[in-house]
């Protein structure tokens, strides 16, 4: 449907995105996500300025990772089924509030990035940088709450520079 992986993520029957994380600071990124603001943070380039955030991405680089955060099949069910708004909000505060202690976490223990001769030296960073979409069904249009996180490949070391994430953490490796 010539949509790439942005258009996918800024759906307009879904609530905007919101950024998260302490490295989104030194972009000057809050609120809602723009979509050019998230192309260029996937290009890697600064969204405000354009500038080049460190090293160019390669051919095969991973430029983000869509870590997704679904709630319980009951959970989402209830939120879709109930006709008290009362309930409906709490779900999805709920739902939130785990998706942004599960990202506190990883960014506490997985926020780091390497460096030396074969990446032994691992650095801490200023903090990850990720946009978020919160989504309310499947691919099938079942109810499925769950939260896109959309999680920057580049980070920044205490110096101000621009590096990869070590996303083992993340990948599981």
């Amino acid at each position: 449907n010539g949509r790439g992986p942005v258009d996918y993520y800024l759906d307009p029957d879904e609530p905007a995105g919101r950024w998260w994380g302490s490295g989104r600071h030194a972009l000057g990124l809050g609120g809602e996500v723009e979509g050019e603001e998230l192309r260029a943070l996937l290009e890697g380039r600064h969204p405000g300025t354009g500038a080049k955030l460190g090293r160019g991405f390669g051919a095969s680089s991973a430029r983000g990772f869509d870590a997704t955060f679904s709630a319980p099949k009951s959970v989402s069910v209830l939120w879709a089924l109930t006709p008290d708004a009362w309930v409906r909000a709490e779900v999805l505060a709920a739902h939130d509030t785990a998706v942004d202690a599960a990202l506190g976490w990883l960014e506490q223990h997985g926020g780091v990035t390497r460096r030396g001769t074969n990446g032994v030296h691992h650095v801490d960073t200023n903090g990850i940088v990720a946009a978020l979409f919160r989504q309310h069904t499947s691919r099938t249009v079942d109810p499925q709450l769950h939260t896109h996180a959309v999680i920057a490949a580049k980070v920044q070391d205490p110096t101000g520079k621009w590096l990869s994430l070590d996303a083992r953490l993340l990948k599981g490796q």
